[in-house]
């Protein structure tokens, strides 16, 4: 059985799935450089004109990064260059407590359990549309 990360290379081709490592190495970076009090309170939602857009649960999280906003930017910006990163812009929104890791393992699971009953067919259409043009500007 392979992995998912194997299928989307598969399909997406190299290109597609380095840029995905990467994206995805950058969420992990944030969480970390924010460490585990304020990234649980703090979720990127997107990446718009080089603009880090992030939600967070309560305008006294945003107080509590602002104080360390250009900090943040500057430790961005030496370890991901390529992403051109010129500010963080956090709002106050829908960002709630990350949920145990129990619960996202169970989602994960469910995920892959989903993908795994879909014939090849069907799974290269899920993943087209996941990563259809107008999707990805969303996401990447």
């Amino acid at each position: 059985m392979d992995k998912a990360g194997h299928i989307l290379k598969h399909i997406l081709g190299s290109a597609l799935s380095k840029e995905a490592q990467k994206y995805s190495s950058f969420f992990h970076f944030f969480h970390d450089l924010l460490g585990q009090r304020l990234s649980a309170q703090i979720e990127i939602r997107d990446i718009v004109n080089n603009v880090i857009i992030a939600e967070a649960s309560h305008p006294g999280w945003i107080q509590t990064f602002a104080m360390k906003k250009q900090y943040y930017l500057k430790k961005i910006q030496e370890r991901y260059p390529d992403l051109k990163i010129k500010d963080i812009q956090v709002k106050l929104g829908k960002a709630a407590k990350k949920k145990p890791a129990a619960q996202e393992q169970a989602r994960t699971e469910s995920v892959e359990t989903t993908m795994n009953r879909l014939d090849e067919a069907e799974q290269q259409k899920v993943i087209r549309h996941i990563f259809s043009e107008k999707k990805r500007n969303n996401i990447f």
